[in-house]
C-alpha cells in the first residue's frame, strides 16, 4: 500500500485500516506530510487487468469445519454469508443455481432481493449481491432484472410498461 508515494510497513493490512467490503478510498494519515489523506485501490484480474469486484463472501479456507451442506472436511475456498455457516464453494453454486432455477429469492431490507444461508432456520443472508457473479454473467444480468422487477412490484407506487417485450418500470411521483 503506498501513500504519498511512500510504501507502508510490512505489518500493515488492508484490514488494519478498516477497509470494508464496498470500500475503494482508505482513509489514512499520511506518515510523509502529516495531512489527512486516502489511498484508492481497485481489485484487478491478473489476465487482463480490468478491475474486477471482490466477492465479500468467499475466502480462502485451511480451518477446520465442514461444509454446511455436504459434510466435506478439505475445503480451500467457502462461502460465509456472515452467520458462520461456511458452505464449500461447489455446493453454494449449486445451491445458487437451484434457488435461481426456483426463484427461491427473498426481500430481506435493506439488502433486497437476496438468497438465505442454506441452512434451514437460520436468518443470516447475502449481503453482496456480486455473489450472483457464481451464477455467470448472463444469469447475474437476469438476477439484477429480477432483483428490480421484485424492488418495483413492491413499491406502491411501481408501474410496469404495457407493452408486452418492453419490460421498463417506472416509479409514480405524485405533485406536491
Amino acid at each position: 500500500i503506498i501513500l504519498c508515494g511512500k510504501v507502508l510497513g510490512g505489518g500493515t493490512s488492508l484490514r488494519s485500516l478498516l477497509l470494508g467490503p464496498q470500500t475503494k478510498v482508505i482513509n489514512a494519515k499520511c506518515e510523509n506530510c502529516d495531512e489527512e489523506t486516502f489511498a484508492e485501490f481497485n481489485f484487478k484480474c491478473v489476465i487482463c487487468d480490468k478491475v474486477a469486484v471482490p466477492l465479500t463472501h468467499v475466502r480462502g479456507y485451511g480451518g477446520k469445519g465442514e461444509c454446511s451442506i455436504c459434510g466435506d472436511e478439505t475445503m480451500k475456498v467457502v462461502v460465509d454469508v456472515g452467520c458462520h455457516h461456511e458452505t464449500c464453494i461447489d455446493c453454494f453454486i449449486a445451491y445458487l443455481e437451484m434457488a435461481y432455477t426456483q426463484q427461491q429469492f427473498v426481500i430481506r431490507p435493506p439488502n433486497g432481493y437476496t438468497l438465505t444461508c442454506p441452512v434451514y432456520g437460520c436468518r443470516g443472508c447475502v449481503t453482496d449481491a456480486h455473489i450472483f457473479y457464481l451464477l455467470g454473467k448472463e444469469r447475474y444480468a437476469d438476477y439484477q432484472r429480477r432483483a428490480t422487477e421484485k424492488f418495483i412490484s413492491l413499491e406502491n407506487e411501481g408501474i410496469f410498461c404495457p407493452y408486452a417485450e418492453c419490460g421498463a418500470a417506472f416509479l409514480w411521483e405524485q405533485d406536491t
